[in-house]
């Protein structure tokens, strides 16, 4: 199945849409009075500076609301209208389209001081996957007004190719699969990350991150029958990683990944098994 990357919210602050409803009487009120100016303030955090490309591109969001109205995303037909949605330009200056039609956040109520954090992954919603800087900026429609968030900028980068290998899928038609190990630098450290890419239709599965990486020894990729590889890099200067990773129809997947060390290492244990979590905590995705 294909890689989904769920959005997480504060339930405090996130309701059911009979929730939303119920607070209609009161909001209906307050539009038909004179009312306090809305305040919304809205703050996105990047995980990374920088991301391979295919990779998840993760961002955290806060929306808080210091107005008197409540702040309602909904399918009713009276905040249909509300949305939130990114303003992403690339280097030209361009702004990229939307890959899909339905709202990113599809339900939210915030009441007078509450507020609620998301976390989502952009290349989800916008086509990430040339290289390159991008701005980015959260827009916040709620009752014809906006409300603007300060732009944050990334990076999408290639990463540094140290391996490759090319598996043939042979189904209704052949499809020739890209392998491509690179690594990349960044919070202090090196990580391993697997790119894969169908020809000849040119499809983009969602980059794998593979841990931690010392370049010590060169990683290997190994073809292990017809729908299984696996890569052996160095996690540490005492510790070899070793991933299995099947591949077939529905895309590479990382299904086990185990620790080779030393007699005398000092292993990263806590590190790598973050690393192993992260990797099969996602399904699989075709990118484009």
């Amino acid at each position: 199945m294909p890689m989904q990357h769920t959005v997480t919210n504060d339930r405090r602050s996130i309701r059911r849409p009979q929730m939303a409803l119920g607070i209609l009487p009161t909001l209906l009120t307050l539009m038909a009075g004179s009312v306090t100016a809305q305040v919304v303030s809205i703050d996105l955090r990047t995980r990374h500076a920088s991301y391979v490309t295919g990779e998840p591109v993760m961002v955290r969001l806060t929306v808080e609301n210091h107005g008197v109205q409540p702040v309602v995303i909904s399918g009713h037909k009276l905040f249909r209208n509300n949305r939130i949605y990114f303003e992403i330009r690339g280097e030209g200056r361009a702004r990229l389209p939307e890959l899909r039609q339905r709202k990113i956040i599809e339900e939210l109520d915030l009441e007078h001081g509450e507020k609620t954090t998301l976390d989502l992954d952009l290349a989800e919603w916008y086509p990430l996957l040339t290289t390159g800087r991008y701005y980015i900026t959260p827009i916040l429609i709620h009752n014809d007004r906006r409300y603007v968030a300060d732009s944050r900028v990334i990076e999408i980068v290639p990463g540094i190719e140290i391996a490759q290998l090319t598996q043939i899928l042979r189904g209704s038609e052949i499809i020739q699969r890209q392998f491509t190990l690179v690594y990349w630098a960044r919070s202090g450290r090196e990580d391993a990350f697997l790119r894969t890419r169908d020809l000849p239709k040119g499809d983009v599965w969602s980059t794998l991150s593979l841990g931690p990486i010392v370049r010590v020894n060169r990683p290997t990729m190994v073809l292990e029958g017809d729908d299984e590889i696996r890569v052996t890099h160095q996690a540490t200067r005492d510790v070899t990683l070793v991933s299995r990773i099947r591949s077939d129809a529905d895309g590479p997947e990382v299904i086990d990944q185990r620790q080779v060390m030393d007699a005398v290492s000092s292993p990263m244990v806590n590190s790598l098994n973050e690393a192993l979590e992260k990797a099969q905590g996602k399904k699989r995705r075709r990118r484009r």
